[in-house]
């Protein structure tokens, strides 16, 4: 009697096969816990460190003094280590001459007259004479400005820029010399420029 045959290939279960894209999906996860695993580690342990060299935005006019007109209600500032002196001439609501002491080509000068011509014919005279050298229109805190740039070799401070708007029938002129260039007598304007404001 022979012994009896069993059929072993079907009592045994055979394990899915592993397709091509599981391997690739268990392989992408993989990949991402451990990158989240790295980067919860470097933010824990590895806090981001400040560059104390990087440069910090200051406002260079934070700390400057204060010109204020309460008669005519203006007010602007001006370089904590500049110089004021009054100069007032027939006609002038207010004439200022800000400027650093030890260095003689850095200024600015403030008139306010009470009529809307006042310095009109002496920019008309400088342009028939050909010492203008540019003119422009540029726009501050909400105020149009008339800009003109003009040479006068006869000068020690032969580069000037005269800045100037108009308002309720009175001027308001800021005027730099400068012997060096255009571009540093138009930085001092601007940055006083950026501070000036009616206070009534």
């Amino acid at each position: 009697m022979e012994p009896e045959q069993i059929d072993v290939s079907s009592k045994l279960v055979t394990p899915p096969s592993l397709t091509k894209s599981k391997i690739i999906g268990i392989f992408i996860l993989a990949l991402i816990i451990i990158a989240g695993i790295v980067s919860w580690t470097a933010i824990l342990f590895y806090p981001k460190q400040t560059n104390k060299n990087s440069p910090v935005s200051v406002n260079e006019t934070d700390n400057w003094k204060t010109y204020r007109n309460d008669t005519y209600g203006f007010e602007f500032k001006y370089p904590s280590d500049w110089v004021v002196e009054h100069e007032i001439n027939s006609g002038d609501l207010d004439r200022v001459i800000l400027y650093l002491p030890r260095d003689f080509g850095t200024g600015v000068t403030f008139v306010a007259t009470d009529s809307k011509l006042g310095g009109g014919i002496e920019l008309d005279r400088l342009e028939k004479e050909g010492k203008m050298q540019k003119k422009e229109k540029i726009v501050l805190n909400n105020i149009e400005y008339s800009v003109y740039y003009y040479n006068n070799n006869e000068y020690e401070m032969p580069y000037e820029i005269i800045i100037y708007f108009v308002k309720d029938n009175k001027s308001y002129w800021f005027v730099a010399n400068t012997n060096n260039n255009y571009q540093s007598g138009r930085q001092e304007l601007d940055s006083i420029l950026s501070t000036f404001k009616f206070t009534k």
